[in-house]
């Protein structure tokens, strides 16, 4: 039912309020946007662009290309790089990732996997400007990595895990990807109402 969905919706936001994302072309973007992925990848393309509002605050998303190696950045509208997305092949995953995969996952078939560098959001370089905080020109150079494994098995179809370099597992969620659509319900798969009774 469109209720309950949208209600899943709501819960599954709690925390963080998104709006829908929206394609923009590259051409676009802002100058701050295109200058910030220029200097981070100075000989990659850029192939895509959108944006989305997110707590208020309108964050572009960009894919990029250099020869062969992809990659999707999410970037503040001032130019800070919040977050780069990488894909891998698995033998480049940490071996802790591996080893937790062939314990836990082992019945699993691998399908994709990403490095995803998360940086400080402009909120917390804010920060760095209070009296007693100590000025670390590198803090940009240590973002917190996580990889994102989308796995398959029988019976339970594609999901997608969470683990930190470590290899501990942090989230486990369903592959948004690889959802069917849900199938509304005709009118004839609904319970039949009872038939009047003849009259007299």
């Amino acid at each position: 039912m469109r209720i309950a969905i949208l209600s899943l919706g709501l819960l599954a936001a709690v925390g963080t309020v998104r709006g829908e994302e929206e394609k923009i072309a590259v051409k676009s973007l802002p100058k701050a946007v295109t200058a910030a992925v220029k200097a981070k990848f100075p000989e990659a393309k850029i192939t895509e662009a959108s944006k989305e509002e997110e707590d208020h605050k309108v964050i572009y998303e960009v894919e990029i290309k250099d020869d062969d190696s992809k990659a999707s950045l999410a970037v503040s509208a001032k130019g800070k790089i919040l977050e780069i997305e990488k894909p891998i092949s698995v033998e480049k995953l940490p071996k802790s990732v591996q080893k937790t995969l062939a314990a836990k996952y082992s019945k699993a078939k691998v399908k994709s996997a990403e490095e995803v560098l998360k940086f400080e959001d402009e909120d917390d370089d804010d920060d760095d400007d209070k009296p007693g905080k100590k000025d670390d020109d590198d803090d940009d150079d240590k973002p917190k990595k996580t990889y994102e494994v989308v796995l398959s098995s029988e019976g339970k179809g594609s999901f997608e895990v969470k683990f930190t370099a470590a290899g501990k597992v942090i989230e486990e969620e369903d592959d948004e990807d690889d959802k069917p659509a849900k199938k509304e319900k005709d009118d004839d798969d609904k319970p039949r109402a009872k038939k009047e009774k003849d009259k007299d």
